[in-house]
């Protein structure tokens, strides 16, 4: 009677995690992530000259659209954009000079940043979809 009870209980326990399980994960892929610095899409290795950090690229060797990972062009957004304005807000200049400041402090923290994080580890790729590519998997235009 416990063994039947204790089956029936991990049975169902299992069929609310598989339940629950396919609602988390359906717009997730079923694939493992690719190593970074590597296509999503043909598993071929895009180097350092050919990638762009800040916007999404074709693939030189299958043409798809690839962009850096959401966590490395968030990290590069705060530290270009964040950094040097806690400094300019922290410098009381004329608008002029401070206007100025924020420019180049941005432009040297971003080309920093993107030297340094590069040179220690690749960033993750993921496949870019524009609005019209969902729209058409989906077979919404009909």
């Amino acid at each position: 009677m416990f063994i039947k009870r204790t089956c029936n209980c991990l049975t169902r326990w299992s069929e609310i995690t598989a339940g629950r399980k396919g609602r988390t994960d359906m717009g997730k892929a079923n694939h493992e992530p690719v190593r970074p610095g590597i296509c999503p899409a043909c598993l071929k290795p895009i180097t350092r000259e050919q990638r762009k950090v800040a916007k999404a690229f074709k693939c030189p060797h299958c043409q798809k659209l690839v962009r850096t990972s959401k966590l490395f062009r968030t990290s590069l957004y705060l530290v270009s954009y964040g950094i040097p304005t806690v400094i300019v807000f922290c410098s009381w200049r004329s608008l002029i000079e401070t206007v100025l400041l924020w420019l180049l402090l941005a432009f040297a923290c971003a080309m920093i940043y993107i030297a340094i994080a590069t040179a220690i580890r690749p960033p993750q790729f993921e496949l870019f979809l524009e609005k019209e590519d969902e729209f058409q998997s989906l077979d919404l235009t009909k």
